[in-house]
């Protein structure tokens, strides 16, 4: 029978990212801040742009600005995620100048703008934001009350695959990542959850990178 130490494993796994910050590592096709409706003021932005934005709060603070109870309060949001006033302030200013929040006296809006960051190469400044987003998944991990288990789901699958189906995978995966936006964001929010998505290898690259290189001969 075999035994799997799962604290060990845990900590090993916070260790490794916090070893490995400035590692590259393949990143997702796209970053965005979800739209339920995106239209034609859905917003492409350059890395250089979201290089003043890359750190996970900047996104959460444009998101709590939907809900219910949000507070139009820099104390009142630092103390909500975990940073410090400053910083609650600083980012707020920066989403302000990239155009996807209106702050007009105690009424902040998220404007009709989706920003999302396109990526087609390895971006330090997007694996930087992917491995905070995992490293806070791994976090709640600690938490063991039966609401905390409740109230996220934490799953994973281990499977044989063919490489060659890996694009269409991913295509696949973005449409389920906005269904289930659609889908939470729906009713009356009151709090704000991250989905991470990762399919990655587990054995040896190889055929993987022969598979490439075909592909890339044919086109």
């Amino acid at each position: 029978q075999q035994v799997f130490d799962l604290a060990a494993d845990f900590q090993r796994l916070i260790q490794l990212l916090l070893e490995n910050r400035t590692q590259k590592l393949p990143e997702a096709n796209m970053l965005s801040v979800y739209n339920p409706k995106p239209d034609e003021n859905t917003v492409s932005m350059d890395m250089d742009r979201f290089r003043t934005v890359k750190e996970w709060y900047h996104g959460t603070i444009l998101e709590m600005t939907t809900l219910r109870h949000f507070k139009a309060d820099y104390k009142w949001i630092a103390q909500q995620l975990g940073i410090t006033t400053l910083q609650a302030r600083a980012a707020v200013n920066r989403l302000r100048r990239l155009g996807v929040l209106e702050t007009k006296g105690k009424k902040w809006l998220k404007t009709r703008r989706r920003f999302q960051f396109p990526t087609t190469s390895l971006q330090d400044a997007v694996n930087g934001f992917h491995q905070e987003m995992i490293y806070k998944a791994l976090k709640t991990l600690e938490k063991k009350t039966p609401l905390d288990f409740e109230v996220r789901d934490i799953t994973g699958i281990t499977v044989a695959i063919d490489p060659k189906r890996i694009p269409e995978a991913k295509k696949r995966i973005q449409r389920f990542r906005n269904q289930i936006a659609d889908f939470l964001s729906k009713g009356e929010p009151s709090e704000v959850y991250q989905l991470n998505v990762q399919l990655f290898g587990l054995t040896n690259s190889m055929h993987i990178k022969k598979v490439k290189k075909v592909t890339h001969a044919i086109h």
